[in-house]
């Protein structure tokens, strides 16, 4: 999935007092652009060409003209550009701080989300290493191998137990050592069942080349069939 930011948001509404020809109005942020670009474009949406442009500067609240009615304003969230003219009076920009335009760009990274299948529908009754989708089996060192870094952020498990009693973990090994994050079944009856678990991105991380299996550990005198896991791998 590419990283890409909607340019269509429109972070606030500001209602301003404008008095005399001096101008003040708030726009919504492209955030792939750098904030000269935003404020020249803004001047051009108002019919002020760029060469008419003389200056570009912030400006801090305080510095704003008695005109502009910026009381209720929280000023940490913002920031405010003066665009003087080569004629006429200067106008103001009201635009996204450079702090909030960091966060709102870090929260529109976007991410791609893919399954690893493995399973089984043999009768299981000891530890083993799970199947690829495609039925081939898997160990330490034979696995799904990524393409690109990423985290590990979801594995959910269904399987029949056949009968016995005892536990039953899945666990996700990396590089044939296992990485802590797992499925977690007591099978006490004759049944189907179903664990799944999700964490956040960037606290199990894979790099590109790296192997990621499915092992099923096994304790107590139990039989199981019909395994069907997915590990769930974001990347950005």
């Amino acid at each position: 999935m590419k990283k890409g930011v909607k340019k269509n948001f429109v972070y606030f509404t500001i209602v301003l007092s404008v008095l005399m020809i001096s101008g003040v109005f708030a726009e919504t942020l492209g955030l792939d652009s750098g904030v000269q670009e935003i404020v020249e474009e803004i001047s051009k949406n108002k019919g002020i060409n760029e060469e008419d442009i003389e200056n570009i500067k912030e400006v801090g609240i305080d510095k704003l003209p008695s005109q502009v009615d910026v009381e209720n304003i929280d000023d940490t969230n913002l920031a405010f550009y003066e665009v003087s003219q080569n004629k006429g009076d200067s106008f103001f920009v009201i635009t996204v701080s450079d702090e909030k335009l960091k966060e709102y760009t870090k929260e529109a990274q976007t991410y791609s989300r893919t399954f690893l299948n493995f399973g089984s529908e043999l009768e299981i009754d000891s530890s083993q290493f799970l199947e690829t989708s495609l039925g081939v089996g898997t160990s330490l060192d034979k696995g799904y191998v990524m393409v690109r870094e990423g985290s590990i952020t979801a594995l959910s498990t269904n399987l029949e137990a056949l009968q016995g009693s005892g536990e039953i973990e899945f666990v996700i090994y990396k590089n044939g050592e296992a990485v802590g994050f797992r499925n977690n079944f007591i099978i006490d009856s004759i049944d189907v069942f179903k664990d799944y678990d999700s964490q956040s991105f960037g606290i199990v991380n894979f790099e590109a080349g790296d192997v990621l299996t499915v092992y099923s550990k096994v304790t107590g005198d139990l039989t199981f069939q019909d395994v069907i896991t997915l590990v769930e791998i974001t990347t950005e």
